[in-house]
């Protein structure tokens, strides 16, 4: 199996070879995106927002992969999110911005907390035990 389509296949695009780019979806754009990094090999790999417009079931199954791809490969991947859960389940360390300035970088169980999520977001959120946050409408 060669290397692009061992990616395509880790990330569910296989269907999409013989598509033209125009024609897929904005979720399969980003799977085939992901793919395309994927295929590179890289030894680092940048993702900003790459999961935001999939369906919850390839956002997990994206998520995962990239977690099985650092431990597995020594893959580093920096992903700017804003889904505090996936951040809170998928990351080894957090950095957290506010107004341009880093509030925090720690692992997500140690920086994540309830007081410390209320401080850069005005939320009130409640931990799950190993399961992640819910948001708690003021």
């Amino acid at each position: 199996m060669g290397i692009v389509y061992e990616a395509m296949a880790v990330t569910d695009t296989v269907q999409f070879s013989d598509t033209l780019i125009s024609e897929v979806s904005g979720g399969e754009f980003q799977r085939v995106m992901f793919a395309r990094a994927l295929a590179q090999k890289p030894r680092v790999l940048f993702l900003d927002e790459a999961f935001s417009g999939l369906d919850i079931s390839h956002r997990i199954r994206s998520l995962k992969l990239s977690r099985q791809l650092a431990e597995r490969e020594h893959l580093t991947v920096f992903a700017i999110m804003h889904d505090l859960n996936a951040a809170y389940i998928f990351s080894d360390k957090v950095l957290v911005l506010k107004e341009g300035e880093i509030r925090g970088f720690d692992a997500p169980k140690c920086l994540m907390t309830s007081t410390f999520i209320h401080s850069i977001f005005n939320v009130h959120v409640h931990h799950v035990k190993d399961k992640g946050l819910i948001v708690i409408p003021s």
